[in-house]
């Protein structure tokens, strides 16, 4: 009997390991999956424990509900014993009950089986738990508290009246906390407000908190959000590149060199911040540093398209002879145009700058010329005439020399 039982169920278990698979195949990809370094074992088992707990206290009283619940690293032990005291509680009375009332068994080995792919043993992220997944789990919880009441209610002379009232009451005060839940997610900011009222030491709310108030111009606020957001969290990525972008916006760039530099300091191999302090370094006119950012990240991603043209373009227009090289600009630049299809009117722009800077202006012409037509076709004026004014300098042999600008932009939440 229990073989047949078993076997029926393996299509169900060979489903839920494909998607465990690809969940975690997925997440690997883009680097959100936390090594066992980065979140040793027994912190991953202890907000296991925790989380089954909070599932079930949420379902009873569904408060303090956010979009990101962070992970902390150590873990309060007194959280851990709290939690395993009731699920060896709730454990012991479904065993006690088993042959009464299997329906128990059912529901409380549905909610701890199906919560396995995401209690957090394999670490996706820096959450510690999130109310979507216990949404599947929670089914075999409510199985058997239907049961239940619907067996008691039938023992009860006015079982079916108290049932009602009981019944009535749950709905009321889940439309009410519903309606409260849902004032905060109104917008960003009202989620992420929220968020940090109710939770601690939050980075991705950190960062959007931060974001909303650059973007409502209140940079002085956002930047103290992001710097936070790298407190909390020394060496993150997301964090420290709002923060530098925040900073440079400002013209604080000395600053912003410094926290990507903090940062590299713990992740050397950040491209994105080494590109970043790359931007930053040129921006301040320190050519030669950013050549060795840019090349830096080129040897650890090669096909990297912004530091492939930004280092193309750097090599081909400096102002300063002795860093520049036509012929290895001419190579950077047709490796992104190559990469990129030849769909890029930047990437087109500079592979022309690096021919004038190689001598071999016709090529130059002839690509400063598409480079003009991409623009005029993508509708972006100031690009067209900026590739127009360069091809006029092409056309008399004489090569582009200024020193690179890179655009200030509003931070970002990737």
């Amino acid at each position: 009997m229990f073989v047949r039982l078993f076997v029926e169920k393996l299509p169900f278990m060979a489903l839920s390991a494909a998607s465990c698979v690809i969940t975690y195949l997925a997440q690997s990809s883009s680097e959100a999956v936390a090594t066992n370094a980065a979140l040793p074992f027994d912190v991953r088992i202890e907000n296991a424990l925790i989380s089954y707990a909070l599932y079930l206290k949420k379902m009873l009283w569904p408060d303090a509900l956010t979009g990101f619940y962070p992970l902390f690293d150590p873990i309060e032990m007194d959280k851990v014993l709290a939690s395993v005291f009731v699920l060896l509680l709730i454990s012991t009375g479904v065993f006690v009950f088993r042959r009464q009332r299997p329906y128990l068994v059912t529901g409380w080995l549905w909610y701890l089986g199906t919560l396995v792919p995401v209690i957090g043993l394999v670490q996706v992220g820096a959450a510690s738990m999130a109310d979507r997944y216990s949404y599947v789990p929670l089914i075999g919880v409510f199985i058997a508290i239907a049961w239940l009441m619907a067996e008691f209610s039938t023992k009860w002379r006015y079982g079916r009246v108290c049932l009602a009232a009981v019944s009535i009451s749950v709905l009321a005060a889940c439309w009410q906390l519903t309606a409260g839940q849902i004032r905060y997610w109104q917008n960003d900011e009202t989620l992420a407000r929220h968020a940090l009222a109710v939770t601690t030491d939050n980075v991705p709310m950190q960062v959007l908190m931060g974001n909303v108030l650059f973007k409502q111009g209140r940079l002085e606020e956002g930047t103290r959000h992001f710097a936070e957001a790298l407190r909390i969290w020394p060496g993150n990525v997301t964090a420290t590149y709002n923060l530098t972008m925040a900073l440079a916006v400002q013209g604080r760039f000395d600053e912003a060199v410094d926290a990507c530099q903090s940062t590299l300091k713990l992740q050397p191999r950040a491209t994105k911040i080494r590109y970043l302090l790359g931007n930053i370094l040129s921006k301040q006119g320190k050519w030669a540093e950013a050549i060795g950012q840019y090349q830096a990240v080129l040897q650890i991603d090669p096909d990297y398209l912004f530091a492939l043209n930004d280092l193309a373009w750097l090599l081909a227009t400096a102002t300063d002879a002795s860093l520049r090289n036509g012929p290895e600009a001419v190579q950077l630049a047709e490796r992104a145009c190559r990469l990129s299809n030849d769909q890029v009117t930047m990437y087109v722009g500079t592979l022309a700058a690096a021919y004038a800077e190689a001598g071999r202006f016709d090529d130059a012409v002839a690509t400063a010329q598409k480079a003009e037509t991409m623009a005029v076709a993508s509708k972006n004026e100031r690009l067209a005439q900026k590739n127009l004014d360069l091809l006029e300098l092409y056309q008399q042999k004489i090569a582009y020399h200024v020193p690179p600008f890179i655009d200030e932009k509003t931070p970002s939440s990737q």
